[in-house]
Formats: C-alpha cells, structure tokens, sequence
C-alpha cells in the first residue's frame, strides 16, 4: 500500500511539473512517459496510453480557451487538421520502427534549435508560411509525435521558431495541438485495452494544473524571458533525450 501512494504521489508531482513547463513553455509533455516508466516503473505501453489521454484533455481545454480569449495560433487551423491523419498513420506504425532512432532525432532537433536561440539575436518574426507547408509540417509533427508518445510540441516548436513564427502563438498552437495528437492516439489505446482509467485521469488533473499555472506565469513575464526559458530547455531536453536509456 505504501508503494502505491509513494507511486500516486510521485506521478501526481512528475505531471504537474511537466504541465507546468508546458503551460509556461510548451515544451514538458515529452518528459511525462520516460518519467513514468524509469522513475515509476511503469510499463511504457500503459505510460503512454495514459499520457494521450492527458495530451487530449490538456490539448482540448487549451484549445476552448485561447478560442474565448481571441489569442492567435500559429498555423490555425491548418496545423491542426493535418497532424490529425499524421497521428493516425504513427499509430498504426508505432509497433514496426524503433522510437529510439526517431527520439535520438529529435533530441538533436532540440540541441540545434537551442544553439540557434542562443547564438543568434531574436529577430522580427516572418509571415505564415504557405498552408501546403503548415501542412506539411502538422501531419509531420502528428506522425513523429504519436510514434514517440509525446504531445508534439518538442517537434513543433522547434520548426516553427526556425520558421521565425512569433514565439507566444507559437506556444499557444503547440499546446491546442496536444487535442489531435492525444485524440488519435488515446482512441488508439482504448480500441486495444491499453488504458489504466485511474492513471489516465490522475495525469490528466495534474497535467492541467500544472498548465494552468505555467500558463499564468507565462502571461505574466516579458517575452525575452521566456524566450531565454525555451532557449534553455531545448538544449536541456534534448541532452536529456539523447543521454537517458531507452525505454
């Protein structure tokens, strides 16, 4: 019984934290699963059933809310229809590819984007790219994220900031994302029996507060200082993906 609360206080802590870097930067999802399963020892196929669940209740509040507020979305609504079919398809190929090659991918992906932020000066943000592209882009993000079991922000904000996409509608698009990505994916998981329900809705709640605190600490700090944030954890995650032993 210890265990178990010991287990339920751990992951309650491990969520709110990942939400709260999600919330502020949107960056955090892709510690949750690895977390779960080393730290927890939980099993990686039911860590990630549970995260998609997370994903897709934080994705879709997210999304209800910067719709009531009016805040512009990097992207919207094209990235968000294209990485529905790009989650799809990683669903289905998530079992026949390693997710190790394409997390050592992404870990270099992140690495490359913080030295970018570091070494280059800030500079004035470009147009929308055209909508083939940003679809491109979403069903790549779709793909990538439902076979890595993340929430797609650590794929999609590193492009779009390479892209020189305005860093809050940036954050904001990376977080609604999570509702396709997640959806896809959870239904994935349900359709196979994969969900544990009480994990799935203990993530869920701590995620999401999490969020909503990284949130209101993030419309609260000048721009520079959250762009220094995100510099930092790229390189920080990335080193973090590529150093850990796979799952």
């Amino acid at each position: 019984m210890r265990d178990m609360v010991a287990m339920g206080m751990v992951s309650t802590i491990a969520a709110f934290v990942a939400g709260w870097m999600g919330g502020a930067a949107g960056i955090g999802g892709v510690l949750l699963v690895p977390a779960l399963a080393t730290i927890e020892r939980i099993p990686a196929h039911t860590s990630i059933a549970a995260a998609s669940v997370a994903f897709t209740v934080m994705g879709a509040l997210a999304l209800l809310r910067f719709r009531a507020e009016g805040r512009p979305l990097v992207g919207d609504p094209g990235l968000l229809l294209a990485a529905a079919p790009g989650a799809a398809l990683g669903g289905l190929l998530v079992h026949e590819v390693q997710a190790k090659h394409l997390l050592a991918a992404v870990g270099l992906m992140l690495i490359a984007s913080g030295l970018q932020g570091a070494v280059r000066p800030a500079a004035a943000p470009l147009p929308e790219p055209p909508p083939r592209a940003l679809a491109f882009v979403g069903f790549f993000v779709g793909l990538g994220s439902a076979m890595t079991g993340t929430g797609g922000a650590v794929l999609l904000i590193p492009i779009l900031l390479a892209l020189r996409q305005p860093l809050q509608p940036t954050i904001a698009m990376s977080i609604a994302i999570q509702l396709p990505i997640g959806g896809f994916a959870t239904a994935a998981h349900a359709l196979a029996g994969a969900i544990e329900p009480v994990l799935a809705t203990q993530l869920s709640l701590s995620l999401v507060g999490g969020a909503v605190a990284g949130r209101w600490c993030a419309d609260r700090v000048p721009v520079r200082l959250i762009r220094r944030f995100v510099t930092v954890l790229l390189l920080t995650v990335g080193l973090w993906i590529l150093w850990r032993p796979p799952l």
